[in-house]
């Protein structure tokens, strides 16, 4: 079970970056660590994988801190996941056979869960790992283990502390690619755009980068302009309304 989630997870390859990984680097991986977690289900064992909406978030608390998975997820009930018994352990010699069934196929749920959930840890780590030059990370490394025990977020960790701490450059750069414009040619629906525009925003926020609602709103609207969506006109009518409208 382990070997699955494992080899699942290594089947999704990071984007790989020569030298210095950057904040942008950073971010890009920690977007495609969060596809990867996202891509599993644990939730029959571990019920804070899931929020009140009913959106299962998988292994996602492999990628990220108690604080941000609470603010992503609205979920506050994380718990360490521990390995479990073998065997239920309740069940004695006088446990009636249908009741025993049900207590062992209870058990072997719990351990495929525990087991993806460890396998999908170990294979990540190994991506992010492989994503960079070792220079980056081998201060992780322990003497004996060598990497064995080190999880995804000790990297992630280590990485923003040590190696890609945001500078102003760095940060006028994300926000200049956070303006992209709507590909309308793409296919891409208005409505799509629009989620992206406030997912990306809620991303960023975590990472000390505030984008301003007026230049949001700004941004929106020259686009909706640029591609059409209305007229010169409409557009003069819409900035000639009192604040009010």
């Amino acid at each position: 079970m382990e070997a699955e989630a494992y080899k699942k997870s290594r089947a999704q390859p990071l984007s790989v970056v020569q030298g210095k990984p950057s904040q942008t680097n950073y971010i890009a991986w920690r977007k495609e660590l969060e596809l990867i977690a996202t891509g599993y289900d644990v939730s029959d064992t571990y019920a804070w994988t899931v929020d009140t909406a009913g959106n299962n978030f998988g292994c996602l608390h492999l990628t990220m801190d108690d604080n941000n998975y609470q603010n992503c997820t609205n979920i506050m009930t994380y718990v360490v996941p521990i390995e479990p018994p073998h065997y239920d352990p309740t069940i004695t010699a006088a446990t009636p056979t249908f009741q025993r069934k049900q207590l062992e196929e209870e058990m072997e749920q719990k351990r495929h869960d525990f087991f993806t959930w460890t396998g999908a840890s170990r294979g990540m780590a190994e991506n992010l790992r492989n994503a960079m030059d070792e220079q980056y990370y081998s201060k992780l490394k322990h003497s004996i283990v060598g990497y064995k025990n080190v999880t995804t977020i000790q990297i992630l960790d280590h990485l923003d502390r040590v190696w890609v701490t945001m500078n102003t450059k760095e940060k006028k750069k994300i926000k200049a690619d956070y303006y992209k414009p709507w590909d309308v040619a793409g296919g891409v629906a208005l409505s799509a755009f629009t989620k992206a525009l406030d997912k990306r925003k809620e991303e960023l926020t975590h990472h000390n980068i505030t984008i301003g609602e007026e230049d949001i709103k700004e941004h929106y609207m020259v686009q909706m302009y640029h591609n059409r969506a209305f007229t010169e006109t409409d557009m003069k009518e819409w900035e000639n309304k009192s604040v009010a409208d």
